[in-house]
């Protein structure tokens, strides 16, 4: 019987140190407080598939980096968009978020878009935030690992 008792003890402890760090998850919000962008000379060339399939090899993008609260859910990833252009791929900062673009053109197309999130199967979240890259102009290429430690908002 002791034993019995000690195991659904041990359960109810687990389950109590549990609950408040998954509660959170069922509804997780992403909070932006600022973004900026730099140009950067690339440790490592990236290649990426054209439209048409070919490699393309890049030297050079632009570094994005969103500074806020994104939660992370462990059995659903956050989705990033900026207006109806998804972005589909995304790394982790310790303050934030950050993707590559890596043609100024496609740089430009997204200017004026609003950050939106989603969660799961949850709405897309609008951040009430618009990309205007302009405001990081003139790009100065700078190295990609200064470029990640540089202060928040600065060029």
């Amino acid at each position: 019987m002791k034993k019995w008792w000690n195991i659904v003890l041990l359960a109810a402890m687990l389950a109590a140190a549990v609950a408040p760090a998954t509660a959170g998850s069922l509804n997780p919000t992403a909070e932006l407080r600022g973004y900026d962008v730099a140009l950067v000379n690339l440790q490592t060339p990236v290649k990426i598939a054209t439209a048409e399939g070919r490699q393309k090899e890049y030297r050079q993008a632009y570094l994005v980096r969103l500074h806020g609260s994104f939660p992370a859910d462990g059995a659903e990833l956050m989705r990033l968009a900026l207006g109806d252009q998804p972005i589909p791929e995304y790394g982790g900062l310790p303050d934030g978020i950050y993707f590559m673009v890596f043609e100024t053109a496609a740089l430009n197309k997204l200017a004026g878009r609003e950050f939106r999130f989603q969660y799961g199967s949850q709405e897309w979240r609008s951040s009430g935030v618009h990309f205007e890259p302009s405001r990081f102009a003139p790009f100065m290429a700078m190295p990609e690992e200064q470029a990640f430690k540089r202060p928040f908002g600065e060029k």
